[in-house]
């Protein structure tokens, strides 16, 4: 069982994610929805600092429910039809 927390976060919003807090790098290795608009961010133990000051995030998450949320349609990339890469 995966104790990691998944955030949804608004792309306009990703300019306030402190990459020293989460399991992400940076930008460029933020997974997107199809549409660009949104993206996940995700983290072990307790809720980084700069979470509070995103606005209109969805979570946090559970490695299952963030996995049943990417499965749909708008998480899939209308060009290739692939969704996003395993969440690991």
């Amino acid at each position: 069982m995966s104790n990691k927390n998944y955030l949804i976060i608004p792309a306009s919003e990703v300019k306030k994610v402190n990459f020293d807090e989460i399991m992400e790098h940076s930008v460029r290795t933020l997974n997107f929805s199809g549409d660009g608009k949104k993206t996940f961010i995700k983290w072990i133990g307790e809720e980084p600092s700069f979470v509070s000051s995103i606005k209109n995030s969805e979570g946090p998450y559970s490695n299952e429910e963030i996995l049943k949320i990417i499965r749909h349609d708008d998480w899939i990339s209308p060009k290739s039809k692939k969704s996003v890469k395993k969440v690991t």
